[in-house]
């Protein structure tokens, strides 16, 4: 995927989450079509992390640190907003799966299988969603330079791969189970059509933990 690309889908990402969290904390789900289409939300954001954490250089520790920081700070906003406190928020979700893959990276395969199955069941999505990430991070670490991720051509090999990575898809399935519908599999085509954008918006980096927590704040305040 391009930077340009990568943005993209961080700003659709970004706005339909936003009105996803309108919807179910101001409006009570009464907009059953904006949480449908948000569905595709995180898979877009994992496959995201999972392409920058499978980049050489890639530096597992701060990102695992960033995002268990921030998930922590956005914890009692998300706890108030939504009226509950498990699971925990999705930037703890992302922050556990750094974690599973950092200790994979490391080949220490024990406590990877541990942090996954020990921790999954407290973050939102559970395993589906912490398995998505692994999965498609797995993926581009073979196969980093496939343009479609719904199917690439593997020149070393002289090999098709039509429905790879299996393991992506197998995730996406336990996701939508989870979800109890399939929209999240829109995800894969949007990643498709926009993670090769030539061009793109302006970055949002680390402006994207400042605007998650400060909408649950703003969503928080406005449930009080």
């Amino acid at each position: 995927m391009t930077s340009a690309g990568r943005e993209w889908l961080k700003w659709l990402a970004l706005l339909l989450m936003t009105g996803d969290h309108v919807n179910k904390v101001l409006f009570a789900g009464q907009l059953p079509w904006l949480t449908e289409i948000a569905r595709v939300v995180f898979p877009v954001f994992a496959v995201v992390l999972a392409y920058n954490m499978a980049r050489e250089g890639a530096d597992y520790q701060r990102q695992w640190w960033r995002l268990l920081c921030w998930g922590i700070i956005a914890q009692p906003f998300h706890a108030i907003a939504f009226g509950y406190a498990l699971p925990l928020n999705v930037l703890l979700t992302f922050s556990l799966a750094v974690a599973v893959m950092w200790a994979w990276a490391e080949k220490r395969y024990a406590v990877a299988v541990m942090l996954y199955l020990g921790l999954s069941l407290g973050v939102d999505y559970q395993w589906a969603g912490v398995g998505l990430v692994f999965a498609a991070w797995a993926y581009f670490r073979r196969h980093g330079k496939a343009k479609w991720l719904i199917g690439s051509w593997d020149w070393s090999r002289a090999r098709l791969y039509v429905m790879t990575p299996v393991w992506v898809w197998l995730t996406m399935g336990a996701l939508c189970v989870y979800n109890g519908n399939g929209w999240a599999l829109l995800a894969l085509p949007v990643v498709s059509a926009l993670g090769h954008a030539p061009a793109g918006p302006g970055r949002i980096g680390r402006g994207f933990y400042g605007y998650y927590v400060g909408h649950l704040a703003l969503l928080m305040l406005l449930t009080l």
